[in-house]
């Protein structure tokens, strides 16, 4: 899940939002980008956290249970934190390393979703 980790890598370094957390809050989003791409291995993600059909869905219901943050904007994070990761997202390895490509579009959507 390469773009999730890439993305809270930008996002906590620009915000100071604790990296784990910020990897929380993009997973499902990424899960959800990435779905097509490696379906298998989503599948039994999410027959770890006890739902195989809907991973990401699984994720998001995990956070609730903790009692975490369940958006980008519930920890500070704002529209211009939102786009400036955007710009910087094409030059992160991790972001590069996804299973399938990621254009800024596509970066942009996904921090949206988690906004």
């Amino acid at each position: 899940m390469g773009v999730h980790h890439g993305l809270a890598q930008l996002v906590g370094g620009r915000t100071g939002i604790p990296h784990g957390l910020a990897n929380a809050l993009i997973l499902p989003h990424a899960i959800r980008f990435n779905s097509d791409a490696v379906p298998s291995e989503l599948r039994r993600l999410g027959q770890a956290l006890g739902d195989a059909d809907d991973p990401a869905g699984a994720v998001d219901r995990l956070l609730v249970r903790l009692g975490l943050p369940t958006r980008l904007s519930d920890c500070g994070v704002t529209d211009e934190d939102v786009d400036a990761v955007v710009r910087l997202s094409q030059s992160s390895p991790g972001v590069q390393a996804n299973p399938k490509p990621v254009s800024e579009k596509d970066a942009r959507a996904i921090l949206e979703a988690a906004w």
